[in-house]
């Protein structure tokens, strides 16, 4: 089998990397995309940037595993995409999920949960370890799986955060089974800080306020340019097969972040009193450990060459300007800015 009209989208006709011991598995793969973290910020993003490629409806079968299909955030991702496949599952029973699966995917999006939702990197480690060898083992074509930055270049080596060193721990442990297996590819992202983590509600005015503990600028991300470069990636795994990529839009500090908002959005930013930042992070030790990183060292991706790649990449003044994807409304904040 081909690859479908809808997943050449980029450079379809590049030479594959040079490895005369590979064999293209979307040859022979069914057309389906296993999707993990379905109603999540980056598994979320992902879909939507699926759905958005040519003739995906034709083309695609697109799998979104969830740990309920009858919740909320499940329900209205599939009245926004129609064409999905709801599959109940976790990491707690993958032998039970990838069983129930209607065919062999040719491509997984692989993310975890992370630390901040009450999981630890011990068990992130097991997570993200245990699904990369279950989808190995079944024949998966190309696992695209979203990691962490690390300064970039220095991305492949630990950098003392528990919860970035455990990505760091998935990632070799990824590309040694992708090499023993010969037949399974990887493309893995690095991530800098959500912009999509800062929501108008009190707990992104508590995010909002840790911001201000960074001494220098800080890189960000938006969640849908995950999405963007996940799907790219499982549309032509030939030109992303091998690769890390560092991802992030903007490198900005608080006071340029509270000009654009009150640029675009008419209104004084939200955001908690300093207080809270400070306390939050002296609360949350691997938070403040991750802080005293982002001072000393920081993220280092390249904003210029992601943007290159994706030229719709946002920063946060795009960002925060679109409304569906920030959920902050122009003209008028209901709550008032009663933390600022």
């Amino acid at each position: 089998m081909s690859i479908p009209a809808a997943l050449r989208v980029l450079g379809s006709e590049d030479t594959p990397n040079s490895n005369s011991s590979y064999q293209d598995p979307f040859k022979t793969m069914p057309q389906s995309i296993l999707v993990m973290g379905a109603t999540g910020k980056q598994g979320g993003a992902t879909i939507r940037q699926l759905c958005a490629l040519p003739n995906s409806k034709n083309d695609l079968r697109i799998l979104a595993v969830t740990r309920n299909i009858s919740s909320d955030a499940a329900v209205e991702l599939k009245q926004k995409h129609p064409q999905i496949e709801l599959l109940q599952g976790d990491y707690s029973n993958l032998g039970n999920l990838f069983d129930a699966l209607p065919a062999t995917p040719y491509a997984l999006f692989s993310v975890q949960p992370s630390v901040y939702r009450g999981y630890t990197p011990e068990k992130e480690i097991q997570q993200g370890k245990a699904l990369h060898e279950a989808a190995i083992d079944i024949g998966v074509g190309h696992i695209v799986y979203t990691s962490v930055d690390r300064h970039g270049d220095q991305s492949d080596k630990t950098c003392g955060v528990p919860h970035f060193d455990a990505k760091w721990e998935i990632e070799m442990h990824l590309t040694a089974e992708c090499a023993r297996s010969k037949k399974t590819t990887w493309t893995i992202l690095r991530p800098t800080t959500f912009f999509d983590n800062y929501t108008p509600d009190m707990q992104g005015r508590v995010i909002a306020a840790t911001f201000g503990q960074a001494k220098k600028g800080q890189q960000f991300v938006a969640c849908k340019d995950i999405g963007w470069f996940a799907a790219q990636a499982m549309a032509d795994p030939e030109r992303f097969r091998g690769r890390k990529i560092s991802l992030a839009g903007d490198d900005i500090t608080l006071p340029a972040m509270r000009e654009r908002f009150y640029e675009k959005m008419g209104y004084a930013m939200p955001e908690g009193y300093a207080w809270m930042g400070s306390g939050a992070l002296w609360a949350m030790k691997e938070i403040g450990m991750m802080y005293r990183w982002l001072n000393e060292v920081g993220y280092g991706a390249d904003v210029q060459a992601c943007r290159k790649e994706n030229p719709g990449m946002m920063n946060f003044a795009m960002w925060i300007d679109d409304e569906k994807e920030s959920g902050f409304t122009k003209g008028g904040e209901v709550l008032g800015n009663w933390l600022s």
